[in-house]
């Protein structure tokens, strides 16, 4: 930082110039140069952009100031500089970027067509943006930073699809644009993340009211480096079964499986996002296992929801060990019972593929509902590593909420028709 220091100060007296010019020419506060200058302020990356601009430094001093503040030096950044510039000083002052024939064509050819861009259209871009006004290049540079956010994301993640189902008895109940809502929050939360494969699960019928209109939203706004596709589950027949229709979607690497009614708050109910990309950071930590996103919820509740027990977590260590899970567990359940340090599932796994032998076996057998929570119990049991990944939040079920209210509306017609009356459901 000191040889960055004295390195900023030498150029800019050997132009000749004060801190109040140079502030100027890189739209900074003087009382920042100088700051800069006496080694008590680190630089962001686009700071020394601008002041590398200002100065008009070469590109070798450039890499070194990059060096020595911390940041990689990146020989696009240093070779297509008239980018960098709308990115720094000219949109702040709206200097012109210059000449497009400023850049090192064969470098900078050689670097796009390794990321896939043809050199002749970034020199396109570039032309047009020198002219342009500061919206449009604010613009144009939010939408490319956000583009190769998104792609860096998806390189970097292990888990390339996800599997959303929205089939089950609860779902049927929601209105369509509440489970388009629930939907496109589900699949913005996994494209966040880098995946880029989605399969919705669906009831039959449903595909035109979700399925398609979240698909042609998404062509507009998404970009195409996200793919939606779609199952259907005939009928609700338990998430082990909605898991397993998306087998053949999912084929034989890690997924995820978001349910899109059941949510997690933390803080004053902010929406905890990054939710699935903990998990899934967490994951490359324990590949080949299974893991499972959990938190505190009242015993009261846990006959509703699956549930684990867990091994105490070693310091430092970011997951628990499963050592027992149930599905909607009764109280007479010896594990539950015995146990009061239990935690509730929250409507997030990264699975290997691994869980489809269990819960084809399951629908072998003739088990009704086929619960993923029994499959992932039986790889427990047969030595497989399951880990849960505790979320400090408060969790909220729209699912289960909605099927209470299902279950409260039978028993209210099973009382009206004891008593010899015929219950009217009204439009």
């Amino acid at each position: 930082m000191a040889d960055f220091s004295k390195s900023l100060s030498s150029e800019r007296e050997r132009r000749g110039l004060s801190r109040e010019e140079l502030a100027a020419r890189a739209s900074l506060n003087p009382s920042h140069i100088y700051r800069l200058e006496t080694g008590a302020r680190r630089p962001s990356r686009e700071t020394v952009l601008a002041l590398a601009d200002a100065l008009e430094v070469d590109n070798a001093t450039l890499e070194l100031w990059l060096a020595k503040v911390g940041y990689a030096p990146l020989d696009l950044a240093v070779n297509f500089r008239p980018v960098v510039r709308v990115r720094g000083a000219t949109l702040r002052s709206g200097r012109n970027v210059g000449p497009a024939s400023s850049l090192d064509t064969a470098t900078v050819a050689r670097q796009l067509e390794a990321i896939g861009l043809k050199e002749s259209t970034v020199r396109r871009l570039v032309e047009a943006l020198a002219s342009s006004g500061l919206a449009t290049q604010r613009r144009v540079s939010t939408a490319l930073s956000s583009t190769f956010s998104r792609a860096l994301a998806v390189v970097d993640c292990p888990v390339r699809t996800a599997v959303i189902p929205a089939a089950g008895g609860q779902h049927r109940l929601l209105a369509p644009d509440l489970m388009q809502r629930l939907l496109v929050s589900s699949i913005r939360e996994a494209a966040d993340c880098g995946i880029i494969d989605v399969v919705l699960v669906l009831a039959p019928g449903t595909a035109d009211t979700l399925y398609s209109t979240i698909r042609n939203a998404m062509n507009i706004a998404a970009g195409p480096m996200l793919h939606l596709t779609y199952c259907e589950q005939g009928k609700p027949d338990g998430l082990g079964d909605a898991v397993l229709r998306a087998e053949e979607a999912v084929g034989t690497e890690p997924f995820a499986v978001l349910l899109p009614d059941d949510t997690a708050l933390q803080g004053l109910g902010r929406k905890v996002q990054a939710l699935l990309g903990q998990m899934i950071a967490v994951s490359q930590q324990y590949q080949g296992s299974h893991l499972l996103a959990v938190t505190s919820v009242p015993r009261t509740k846990m006959a509703h929801c699956g549930v684990v027990k867990v091994q105490t977590a070693a310091e430092q260590q970011v997951a628990a060990r499963i050592l027992h899970l149930a599905e909607k567990p009764s109280p007479t359940d010896q594990h539950i019972s015995a146990d009061r340090d239990l935690l509730g599932i929250v409507g997030r796994y990264i699975l290997q593929p691994s869980v489809f032998g269990p819960l084809r076996s399951l629908r072998a057998q003739g088990r009704r509902p086929v619960e993923l929570t029994d499959a992932l119990e039986q790889i427990r049991r047969e030595g497989g590593d399951l880990w849960a990944c505790e979320l400090k939040g408060n969790r909220h079920d729209v699912g289960e909420l909605v099927s209470r209210t299902g279950r409260m509306i039978e028993e209210w017609e099973e009382y009206n028709l004891k008593r010899g009356e015929t219950y009217v459901k009204r439009d």
